[in-house]
């Protein structure tokens, strides 16, 4: 190292000595000076500013914040001693880029920065503008792009990736500087319309997998459309997108849902105009296959749901917005083909003996559990399943239950036993070796403890932070004993406020119940009926918050529940631990056993038998009874006045003051109401249809009948 350096960094120690700065400042200058030292004799360079700073900012991602303040403080000081002599006194900071672009690139910075001033922005904005700008053109200029024009989307990415290790109130702004550079670029032709959707594109890190498709795959997609299979043009296909969330906005949508449409289409169209495609379903579905590993399950929903949507649109479909129009991934489809069919067929083989669609459903996804793990131990072919890997699905199949083990067990050794029937397996009687052995019962029913159920009517009844809908719906699991399915499906023509009763046909049995409302669970409707239920013309009391307004599912009324309880102390069974409570309360209130299955809608006391075992103890502090006042919908319990004049709320699209229904006469319940029972909340059941027997085979067509079976209930205040 020459003499004239280290007398430098001497006289810059000795100024700092001076100043009494701290041995940590002392220790970080000389640390500094020792490595530029040691780059300089690698090198064989004499020192010079220029070759200084650029050795500073080859180190500078090793650097933390501080030391890299530093070191910048270390190196202006030294400049200064070799400029002058003298140490200025002023805070030091690194010199800017903005002089050191090529030719071109500063001149592209300078016209962009005319054409900012001529917008109206502030100078000091536009000094932000140009320092962004400058950034982005010399990091295209270390990866060997001369000009801009000659950038790619690779080159684009690497760049905005480099921009994760900034804060976030950094990277939200320098990105949108780069949103405003990009379009500018793409507005005087020097870039392509993708560009300017990157930066967007590049915000969330799950959109880093826009182009993960397999090169081969993409060849052969060029070569299909090179054949002849057609496309539209990246412009249309905009069109589409822009279509799409246009729809969605004027549905409702909440902003998250817009946003998604619009993002995943971006993503389309950015793997498309990098590979040289144009857009046709095969392009959607091969790109969507290549998103669902790196994606969460909610991020993917969202994605499949766009690419679905784009792929009916260009097949000319007409959407509904307003409904739910992209059917859910269910385990049949993550099957192999060879499986997928079998399991298909089964399943419409059931669905014509009259399965019920829950009953359904359930078979499927057990079914599908088998067959994943077949394939995953290499079994190719049904033909090749033995014994001994139905025993190891047996052994390896855990469930909480004896009860759910037996259910399940018995949906597979249908399964097994179609196959055979049809000669699929090598041995018909492959069924045989899953045991079917009865297991024990549970001898005691599961509910909330005392002090949960208080909890809960506390926070039903006041609860901050719990909607209108989530304290309705546990009010009627609570006082009476209605399913979660059944809660989410209940039918605002079957209310009728008057006569203080709900009728409804129930999803699990097919049976109709004419259940007595008690006023709390009356007035909790109808809050959220007038105060929080969304403008619809679906039937159904309880929606979807935000768009499509369309009926809930069950999870909706377990959701409801935990939002209430989110601490629950004993374990149960979700929303049908209520019902158990409903019914566990009747007979501690001395209601007999066909009354609470009366109530609960079962043809016979047998279900009822397990909440006996409830010891004698117990019962006596937690009797309880059930109002039987009518509802006063204008807030607070009935006191067994009845309410006049209050205006109906408007629901479904009818009329208020009167019904989806007409006439009661050919729905009437087999049993009467017993005004003198003890438990008012006992309802009744409706007549089985003529020449069946069980059921699992006419539910559904009972449902039917009521659908289009006319009915007199109405709404508050009707006559």
């Amino acid at each position: 190292m020459d003499d004239e350096y280290v007398r430098n960094t001497k006289e810059v120690m000795a100024y700092l000595a001076q100043k009494a700065r701290s041995e940590w400042t002392m220790r970080q200058h000389r640390e500094c000076f020792a490595g530029l030292a040691e780059h300089l004799r690698e090198r064989g360079l004499g020192y010079s500013e220029d070759v200084a700073w650029e050795w500073l900012e080859g180190i500078a991602g090793g650097l933390d914040k501080t030391k890299r303040s530093s070191y910048v403080g270390a190196l202006a000081k030294l400049g200064d001693m070799y400029a002058t002599g003298e140490i200025r006194s002023f805070h030091y900071r690194a010199p800017k880029k903005e002089d050191r672009p090529c030719g071109r690139h500063k001149r592209l910075v300078d016209d962009y920065c005319t054409c900012l001033r001529g917008s109206g922005l502030a100078p000091a904005t536009v000094g932000n503008h140009r320092a962004a700008a400058t950034r982005f053109l010399l990091d295209l200029q270390d990866r060997g792009v001369e000009f801009v024009a000659d950038a790619s989307y690779a080159d684009l990415t690497r760049i905005l990736l480099a921009c994760e290790d900034m804060t976030y109130r950094a990277k939200t702004c320098y990105r949108g500087m780069m949103r405003s550079l990009l379009a500018y670029l793409h507005s005087i032709g020097l870039v392509r319309h993708g560009f300017t959707l990157m930066v967007d594109a590049m915000v969330l890190k799950k959109g880093y997998c826009w182009n993960r498709v397999d090169p081969e795959i993409v060849a052969d997609l060029r070569v299909s459309q090179a054949d002849g299979a057609g496309g539209i043009a990246p412009g249309a296909y905009l069109d589409l997108v822009d279509a799409l969330a246009a729809g969605h906005r004027e549905h409702g949508y909440s902003q998250t849902a817009i946003r998604a449409v619009s993002h995943f289409g971006n993503l389309l169209y950015l793997f498309m105009d990098a590979n040289g495609l144009l857009y046709d379903p095969q392009v959607g579905r091969v790109w969507l296959g290549s998103m669902e590993v790196p994606l969460s399950s909610g991020d993917f929903s969202s994605c499949r749901r766009a690419v679905i949507l784009l792929e009916q649109s260009h097949e000319g479909v007409t959407h509904d917005l307003g409904r739910a129009v992209v059917p859910r991934k269910t385990l049949l489809d993550r099957l192999p083909g060879r499986c997928a069919s079998q399991v298909g067929a089964f399943l419409a083989t059931r669905g014509a003996e009259g399965r019920e669609g829950s009953t359904l459903d359930m078979l499927g996804a057990c079914v599908c559990r088998f067959c994943m793990f077949v394939d995953g131990i290499g079994v190719a072919d049904f033909a090749d399943v033995t014994a001994e890997h139905v025993k190891l699905f047996n052994a390896r199949d855990p469930h909480a239950t004896p009860e759910g083990k037996n259910a399940f067990n018995s949906r597979i050794r249908q399964f097994l036993e179609w196959l055979g029937g049809r000669g699929e397996l090598s041995n018909p009687y492959l069924f045989l070796a899953l045991p079917n052995t009865a297991a024990p019962r549970e001898t005691a029913v599961v509910t909330p403890a005392p002090n949960e159920q208080h909890e809960l009517e506390r926070v039903l009844a006041d609860g901050g932070g719990v909607s209108l809908r989530d304290k309705a719906m546990p009010r009627l699991g609570l006082r009476m004993g209605v399913r979660a399915s059944d809660v989410v499906a209940l039918p605002g023509g079957g209310i009728s406020w008057d006569g203080a009763t709900v009728r409804f046909v129930q999803a699990k049995t097919g049976y109709e119940v004419d259940l007595p409302m008690p006023a709390d669970v009356a007035n909790a409707v109808y809050r959220y009926i007038v105060a929080e239920r969304p403008e619809s013309r679906e039937e159904s009391v309880f929606l979807r918050c935000k768009a499509p307004f369309t009926p809930l599912d069950a999870g909706a009324a377990q959701r409801s529940l935990r939002k209430a309880l989110p601490d629950r102390s004993i374990p149960g069974s979700g929303f049908h631990s209520l019902r158990k409570t409903f019914a566990s309360n009747m007979l501690r209130g001395g209601a007999a056993p066909a009354q609470v299955a009366e109530a609960l809608g079962h043809r016979g006391i047998g279900n009822v038998r397990k909440y006996l075992s409830l010891d004698e103890e117990r019962m006596r502090p937690c009797a309880t009874g059930l109002e039987e006042s009518k509802p006063l919908p204008e807030g607070g319990l009935g006191d067994g006045r009845q309410a006049r004049g209050v205006p109906a709320p408007h629901v479904g699209g009818l009329p208020a003051g009167r019904g989806p229904w007409g006439s009661p006469a050919a729905r009437r319940s087999r049993y009467s109401r017993d005004s003198t029972a003890t438990a008012s909340s006992a309802g009744s059941r409706g007549p089985r249809s003529p020449g069946t027997s069980s059921p699992n085979g006419s539910s559904a067509a009972r449902r039917r009948e009521a659908a289009t079976t006319p009915n007199a209930w109405a709404w508050p205040g009707s006559s």
